[in-house]
């Protein structure tokens, strides 16, 4: 457990420039710019300009607990 934890808090810090940088508009523009591609990245331009969704703890969270079961 703890090294889910542990993993998700720092890939959260680091993926895509760390978590402030994932809330300017150039990221929002360019998603590719973080590590994992999240499905709500893969939106179109449009329809990601008018959500408000970015990658959050929890998302690291969930993707680390969903894929930890398969190493």
């Amino acid at each position: 457990m703890t090294n889910i934890l542990v993993y998700s808090l720092w890939f959260w810090e680091i993926d895509g420039g760390g978590p402030s940088a994932r809330c300017h508009q150039s990221f929002v523009d360019n998603p590719q710019l973080g590590d994992f591609m999240f499905s709500q990245s893969l939106l179109d331009p449009q329809s990601r300009a008018r959500s408000t969704w970015r990658p959050r703890f929890i998302d690291y969270l969930f993707h680390k607990v969903a894929f930890s079961y398969q190493e």
